[in-house]
């Protein structure tokens, strides 16, 4: 029991780790490798449930124990204000006589697994609707074209940070080439071309695996990495990179949400400290500690989706540092 406990431990320390750092990169690292040796001081409580004759082991890891050990390693945090991701994928038949649109529906298991994966890996993805809209404004030649411009226009109605579009086929590592010398598919290892848009820039690759639900999980490691560079912050260098704003933030009209904006704040792995400092009407100017750059905290902002820059007339931001709070 002591052993099956301390190998949960160990396993649970691992996804969180991996779920903090936005990439899996960490776990080789030696004083990570270490701080997992003495996993139970980052343990800060645990039980066991019963769900229909199968028992569970829940675990609660000490947040700041946790993070204080990525830092110590070097590595950066990825806050937990993530980017929603959408998802396109298209997918060839084995036989390479029709390519079609791939849906939840049309492969479950696939899907499951996305999920699954992007549950561990503390991303958020988002599916098409494929109602009248999608269906007029991208086609599956499209996707398996990867049509940046279109896909990026269909995607707009839903408001995404970020558009993983993917092409997926068995065989030969070129879709074009059906058959080998001998009429049969060369290869029966699944593969998937991707693309992913982020703020307009493209980067694109190539991932292989045994099964098509095996190439789910690395289709959502690929994204997950991707974005882990993108939004992960680098603490290590904690006091030279320390900065002083100040923000105001419009639209807070009452006492909660004062409390709401101030929790928001001191929430965002990239804010140290943020105190008010003053109230004019609706208005709140914070002087906010940053353990970063002020990129960093606009990308926060960006991603959490309720302070918002005021725009002017012609849709631009008034100020760099003018913000309203979204209730």
């Amino acid at each position: 029991m002591r052993k099956n406990q301390a190998n949960a431990f160990k396993q649970g320390i691992s996804q969180v780790l991996v779920k903090v750092r936005g990439k899996a990169d960490l776990l080789k690292n030696a004083t990570i490798r270490k701080g997992m040796s003495g996993v139970t001081r980052l343990v800060k409580s645990y039980r066991y449930e019963n769900d229909e004759g199968q028992l569970y082991l829940l675990i609660n890891f000490d947040r700041e124990r946790v993070e204080q050990l990525i830092r110590k390693a070097g590595f950066p945090i990825w806050d937990k204000t993530r980017a929603d991701s959408l998802v396109w994928m298209a997918i060839q038949t084995t036989d390479r006589q029709s390519r079609t649109i791939t849906t939840a529906d049309s492969h479950p298991p696939l899907f499951r697994q996305l999920e699954l994966r992007a549950k561990t890996r503390g991303i958020q993805l988002v599916y098409p609707l494929w109602d009248l809209d999608d269906v007029q404004n991208l086609t599956v030649y499209d996707i398996w074209g990867g049509f940046s411009q279109q896909i990026m226009r269909a995607s707009e109605r839903y408001g995404v940070q970020s558009v993983l579009s993917a092409r997926v086929y068995q065989g030969s590592q070129d879709p074009e080439q059906t058959v080998g010398v001998n009429g049969n598919l060369s290869s029966k290892e699944w593969v998937a071309d991707w693309t992913l848009i982020q703020n307009g820039k493209l980067q694109a690759g190539q991932v292989k695996a045994d099964t098509i639900v095996l190439l789910g999980s690395q289709l959502v490691d690929v994204l997950a990495d991707q974005l882990a560079e993108i939004y992960a912050v680098d603490l290590n260098d904690l006091y030279s990179s320390t900065q002083n704003v100040e923000i105001t933030i419009r639209n807070i009209d009452t006492l909660q949400a004062y409390v709401d904006v101030s929790n928001f704040l001191q929430n965002l792995s990239v804010v140290n400290t943020a105190s008010l400092i003053k109230q004019q009407g609706s208005s709140a100017t914070f002087e906010v500690d940053l353990l970063g750059e002020y990129d960093d905290l606009k990308n926060a902002f960006e991603l959490g989706g309720k302070i918002t820059p005021v725009l002017d007339q012609f849709g631009q931001a008034r100020s760099d540092s003018e913000f309203s709070w979204g209730k």
